[in-house]
């Protein structure tokens, strides 16, 4: 589940990324969090990073058929993959590129005995120049789903 930084972007950010992970057989959900790109949300999701995640997660399980489920944010996204996890997701890794010290009141370095270690590292290669040159899918209604 890849999180997004602030950019005004969004998920497009992303895209290079998830490409290329595509392709190497890493199926990934970019999401663009509430308040950002054309996801609408009702005021009270605006700060539920939790359940916006988890509805991520549910769409990688249910259409990609995925097992496990990696947190991986950028800048606000990687505030947001910390707070996730400290705020319950069961995630099975994650990792903040370059995240914010503190995001929405919260301090991460505060926050840290509630995140865990995880079992497996991951190593990536990031592609950069790149645009989004694709179409979202987009999920209706998709944070009043069950």
């Amino acid at each position: 589940v890849l999180l997004h930084q602030t950019d005004g972007g969004g998920l497009c950010g992303w895209a290079p990324f998830a490409t290329a992970a595509a392709r190497s057989g890493v199926p990934s959900v970019a999401l663009d969090l509430c308040g950002y790109g054309e996801t609408v949300c009702a005021p009270t999701a605006m700060g539920d990073v939790v359940t916006q995640v988890r509805l991520a997660a549910r769409l990688a399980r249910e259409r990609l058929g995925t097992r496990r489920i990696v947190l991986v944010g950028a800048s606000m996204g990687g505030s947001q993959t910390v707070r996730a996890v400290a705020q319950g997701f069961r995630a099975d890794g994650w990792v903040d590129v370059s995240g914010p010290g503190e995001w929405l009141g919260d301090t991460l370095l505060d926050l840290a005995p509630r995140v865990g270690p995880t079992r497996e590292s991951l190593k990536v290669a990031v592609p950069f120049g790149w645009s989004c040159k694709f179409t979202p899918e987009y999920v209706p209604d998709a944070m009043t789903a069950p």
